[in-house]
């Protein structure tokens, strides 16, 4: 009897280890949309989380966040945003990096 029971938690352990490893692509963030500065030192890269569910055109309503990164792809700031298709027309400067009513960073 005991040994039945160790079968079957087995068992349900594989089953969860297996759906958790199907649905783990959907939590990693990719990459939606990459802005260079005019001077190409600067990057600002806006990833996406896949969405399960959605209707046709609702791709850019996804939630993700925003790297600005250097030269060398070293992270130098990360904002979390709700809707990355908020993200566009970055203007950049020699001081640093905007987008309106989203960010506003030195670079």
């Amino acid at each position: 009897m005991f040994g039945r029971n160790r079968l079957l938690i087995n068992a349900l352990v594989l089953v969860l280890i297996g759906i958790g490893l199907a649905i783990l692509p959907f939590f990693q963030a990719e990459e939606y949309v990459r802005f260079k500065s005019p001077d190409g030192r600067h990057a600002l890269i806006v990833y996406r989380y896949p969405m399960v569910f959605a209707s046709p055109g609702q791709g850019g309503d996804a939630s993700g966040y925003v790297l600005l990164t250097n030269p060398s792809g070293q992270e130098l700031q990360r904002k979390t945003v709700d809707m990355v298709q908020m993200v566009h027309n970055p203007q950049w400067s020699q001081t640093g990096v905007r987008v309106r009513m989203i960010l506003d960073w030195p670079r």
